[in-house]
């Protein structure tokens, strides 16, 4: 095994690792959170209201809703709401809370972010308030373990564990090769 043999496989091998951790691989529970998808939608008292969750595949940890609420009739954002998000797993009392709050570079568009510790399913309730009237609109959804064992994460490990190991298989394989040199 000479050494620009070894340099190539090192090279191709590095180049499979940093594959594996792009920035496009690198996403949380195997999706980025910036891919929404249209959890609710609803037109009720001459509101519009669009609820969007992040990541697409709901699962234990961190999960952003995003309500974009706007006016049916004149079709603009409607701003200066107060917007609460409840979650309650079902049979239980352990409720989590957070509040919704406005963006000023989207008008309309609340954001909330919830940290869900365990799986099962949850009622969600976002609570929709102005001066005027209060709207709840209560979902159920399905919270599921994360998987962990298909994850790119385990795969970059892996390959790490291989190039850590090639790499001592080579010193030692070069060191005994510089010995019989040595002792000839």
């Amino acid at each position: 095994m000479n050494f620009v043999f070894f340099k190539k496989i090192i090279l191709y091998v590095s180049l499979f690792t940093l594959f594996l951790f792009s920035p496009i691989n690198l996403t949380a529970q195997g999706e980025g959170y910036s891919s929404y998808q249209l959890f609710y939608q609803e037109e009720s008292e001459g509101m519009q209201i669009d609820i969007f969750v992040s990541p697409q595949k709901i699962s234990v940890g961190q999960v952003i809703f995003s309500i974009k609420i706007s006016d049916t009739v004149l079709k603009e954002p409607i701003e200066d709401l107060k917007v609460d998000i409840y979650a309650t797993p079902l049979f239980d009392y352990e409720k989590l809370y957070s509040p919704a709050l406005s963006s000023s570079d989207i008008p309309g568009n609340y954001q909330a972010k919830l940290d869900f510790e365990k799986s099962g399913k949850w009622v969600i309730d976002f609570i929709i308030e102005n001066e005027e009237k209060s709207l709840v609109i209560s979902e159920q959804i399905d919270i599921i373990n994360r998987n962990r064992n298909s994850s790119k994460f385990s795969l970059g490990f892996i390959a790490i564990q291989f190039i850590f190991l090639v790499g001592i298989g080579y010193i030692i394989y070069s060191s005994k090769k510089t010995k019989k040199k040595l002792n000839l």
